[in-house]
């Protein structure tokens, strides 16, 4: 897809959405840090989330991938990024930003019964996949360097706060709990197939026509290895 920003650039970007699932979703949108990247860093998020049942918008920044630099007259130099690097990530870091950002959405999105036990889930503290590549073998996805922290609302209405889950709280549910079996992949997420035919088979004809419900939501700080 392509949209005009208000300078005049021309910013294209990609809709992301299942065959499987409702014609009315809730959407989410993916906007860059202050740090550009192209879309393509992001897309892995998106196909977890289009996966979960959202419709999912990614784009490339003024100035970055596919969208102009520079807009027209006479806002020709307005929005035009003042930074144009991007950091490089860890090895789980793509899995429990998902994770999260998955379980975040369920919660406060689709208000789904199981949100709040993937949200408290002991199983990024001690990760064999984590484990294996780390160079003192610790399990630990979470930063040692920055807070992890996660205050919220429990769906009984019990507030519930941690400051670093790195470190633990008392509350915290174990892995084989979190309504999530084995390993957690965004790969194999991402590749899993789609429905072939079902309600929404429209949606992938060109030119066709879905429905967004976007709610409030919240968010949450979670902090990865670097």
């Amino acid at each position: 897809m392509l949209f005009t920003a208000r300078d005049g650039a021309t910013i294209s970007g990609h809709v992301w959405a299942t065959v499987a699932g409702p014609a009315k979703r809730p959407g989410i949108v993916i906007t860059n840090g202050s740090v550009q990247a192209d879309e393509q860093m992001y897309w892995y998020a998106a196909h977890t989330l289009a996966k979960a049942g959202y419709v999912v918008l990614t784009f490339d920044p003024q100035g970055q991938g596919q969208s102009d630099t520079l807009g027209q007259s006479p806002d020709t130099d307005e929005g035009v990024p003042a930074q144009t690097e991007a950091f490089g990530a860890s090895l789980r870091g793509p899995d429990i930003t998902d994770w999260y950002t998955t379980a975040w959405f369920d919660k406060y999105l689709e208000h789904a019964p199981g949100a709040d036990a993937m949200l408290l889930s002991e199983r990024w503290r001690d990760d064999p996949v984590e484990a294996r590549v780390d160079p003192g073998h610790d399990g630990n996805a979470f930063s040692f360097y920055y807070y992890s922290r996660l205050d919220i609302h429990l769906a009984g209405g019990h507030v519930w706060d941690c400051e670093d889950l790195r470190d633990g709280c008392a509350g915290m549910v174990p892995d084989g709990q979190d309504g999530y079996p084995g390993n957690y992949s965004y790969v194999a997420i991402d590749t899993s197939p789609d429905a072939v035919t079902g309600p929404d088979a429209a949606l992938a004809r060109r030119g066709s026509s879905l429905t967004v419900a976007p709610r409030a939501g919240a968010g949450t700080r979670v902090a990865r290895k670097p």
